[in-house]
């Protein structure tokens, strides 16, 4: 099959001024079907546009995703309803995406592995699908963002950047608490938000500790009281669901796991231990054969701890620090000999 004649050279480059790269690019071959098939020249120009509005929508589509800096990617129909605490019917609103276009909040609370990010993620992305704008954020990266801009006196404008999204998600709020200056900043952005701009909230705190994290209580109550006033609320509750995968994994696997972490974990706390005590154990080795046999005995370091011979037991001298250095000296050598 031969490739279709390109397109005239000032055509080409009108398409290429004018940005239509998907015309630009289907355009030799649909005037070859065209022609063939006998179009009329407004399914013609129709396929065309419809080509060019698809690229166009796809472009943006990613772009989207980009600037929205999921750190996973989650979907709506790899949420489990069933298997959640959060009802079904409010699931299938908060799945509209009505609630965006309100200016509402959805904020999940409960503990850790219930749902709350899988479900701001995913409701993150069918937003971007939708043609909404979204920005992530963990409350911490929220708020060092917010911090730089008070170098340059520029918090408001990046406040007012970051509601160009339609939804900002805010996950992993009070993991860490927050001094005045930076319970100040999420406070203001929240209120610039305020009947504005949707909100994705997601908590491990009861809104009733927050206090926890936030040092000053007006500002809990002020934050929240904007925070609630147009809100979805979910309390996620149950066990994990990471606990629940974790336990079904083949007994082999986690076979191999346990005594890679247990290999890791030996090797690691006897480096910190030698580490430690690198000055006993120079002191250790220091010591002669000779005066190994006149004041302490013979011992045998080939084992990772001491065995002496009974004919030594009545004249062993009772030194708590040279006992210390000889044990420190076979628990070396009984590493060293792959133990």
């Amino acid at each position: 099959m031969t490739a279709p004649a390109p397109l005239p050279a000032d055509l080409d480059g009108g398409l290429r001024r004018l940005k239509l790269s998907a015309i630009r690019r289907l355009a030799p071959e649909l005037l070859i079907t065209a022609r063939t098939q006998r179009w009329n020249p407004e399914e013609f120009l129709r396929t065309l546009i419809d080509a060019e509005l698809a690229a166009r929508d796809a472009s943006n589509a990613r772009a989207r995703m980009k600037a929205a800096a999921f750190p996973v990617l989650k979907t709506i129909e790899e949420f489990d309803v069933a298997a959640s605490s959060i009802p079904k019917a409010t699931f299938d609103y908060l799945a509209s995406l009505e609630w965006i276009r309100a200016a509402e909040n959805y904020c999940a609370v409960g503990p850790a592995g219930t749902g709350k990010s899988h479900s701001l993620i995913a409701l993150g992305i069918a937003a971007i699908q939708a043609g909404h704008k979204v920005r992530y954020f963990t409350a911490a990266e929220l708020v060092e963002t917010l911090y730089r801009g008070l170098a340059d006196n520029s918090v408001g404008r990046v406040i007012e950047n970051l509601l160009r999204a339609d939804l900002i998600v805010i996950d992993e709020v009070g993991f860490a608490p927050l001094d005045d200056t930076g319970a100040q900043l999420l406070f203001r952005f929240v209120a610039a938000a305020y009947e504005r701009r949707a909100l994705g909230i997601g908590s491990h705190w009861p809104f009733d500790q927050w206090g926890r994290f936030l040092p000053e209580d007006t500002t809990a109550v002020s934050l929240l009281d904007r925070l609630l006033h147009h809100s979805i609320v979910v309390v996620t509750e149950g066990e994990s669901f990471r606990m629940k995968q974790a336990r079904t994994r083949t007994p082999a696997r986690l076979t191999r796991a346990v005594w890679s972490s247990c290999a890791t974990v030996t090797a690691r706390a006897a480096a910190a231990y030698l580490e430690s005590h690198l000055d006993i154990i120079a002191a250790a080795l220091r010591v002669t054969a000779h005066d190994q046999r006149q004041r302490l005995g013979s011992y045998d370091l080939r084992l990772p701890y001491l065995t002496r011979h009974r004919r030594m037991q009545t004249d062993m001298p009772q030194n708590p620090r040279t006992t210390h250095m000889l044990e420190t000296c076979a628990l070396y050598r009984g590493l060293t000999r792959g133990w």
